[in-house]
């Protein structure tokens, strides 16, 4: 069992009596990787490991009490910064695009079938922008399909995909 899924075992009662966290989950190890451990915090999940912050949703979708509800934003690369200042006006509370590590954390790996950890109820099964541009294809960019958990190095910018953020809580 990981260190922190242990630690979050013996925190998570009196967190969550507390109010301070509403659901703790973890996902089985994938090829990608080790168990994800996320707490929920109604609209926000934080991967304690990694730590980082996700907007529990994808842009478009908003949380209601159970499940993100709503039509995810397709959008072209050059849409995201705009968007992303929308959502984080002033750049204050570092919102960004995921990398491929970040989001293949993200995948629940004793799902029957590949899809977002279970914390990601209703979140949009759908292709979406990462933040790194292919090193190797100039003008392309890194995107995965949560369908199956591939990525894709050759998206072009004009493509519409949807967007997830996230932030590092190292502070």
């Amino acid at each position: 069992m990981p260190q922190a899924f242990r630690l979050l075992s013996r925190l998570a009662p009196p967190l969550a009596a507390a109010g301070l966290i509403f659901a703790v989950a973890s996902a089985s190890a994938t090829e990608s990787g080790p168990a994800t451990v996320l707490l929920a915090r109604g609209d926000r999940l934080l991967d304690i490991e990694r730590q980082l912050e996700w907007q529990r949703c994808p842009l478009g979708q908003k949380w209601t009490t159970s499940a993100c509800n709503g039509a995810v934003l397709r959008v072209r690369h050059e849409e995201i910064e705009r968007l992303v200042a929308l959502a984080d006006p002033g750049g204050r509370e570092g919102w960004r695009l995921p990398t491929r590590e970040e989001i293949a954390s993200l995948r629940c790996g004793n799902c029957p079938t590949p899809g977002f950890h279970p914390l990601m109820t209703g979140a949009a099964a759908t292709a979406y922008w990462t933040g790194e541009e292919n090193a190797l294809v100039p003008g392309r960019w890194w995107s995965v399909d949560v369908r199956s958990f591939k990525f894709f190095g050759r998206t072009e910018p004009a493509s519409r995909l949807g967007v997830l953020l996230v932030r590092d809580k190292r502070n």
